[in-house]
């Protein structure tokens, strides 16, 4: 499997995750802590 792929495939699984979580107050937390993830996984990937 290409390496853009294996990288693109968790962005496309937190959008999904971020969009149905989108309209549940009460996943908010949820929804933070999948952008911190997101964020650190962003420096740790980046040279």
């Amino acid at each position: 499997m290409p390496f853009h792929e294996v990288y693109q495939q968790p962005h496309k699984t937190f959008v999904a995750i971020r969009r149905s979580l989108i309209d549940n107050p009460r996943s908010r937390f949820i929804d933070k802590f999948l952008e911190n993830r997101r964020a650190h996984l962003a420096t740790v990937t980046s040279d």
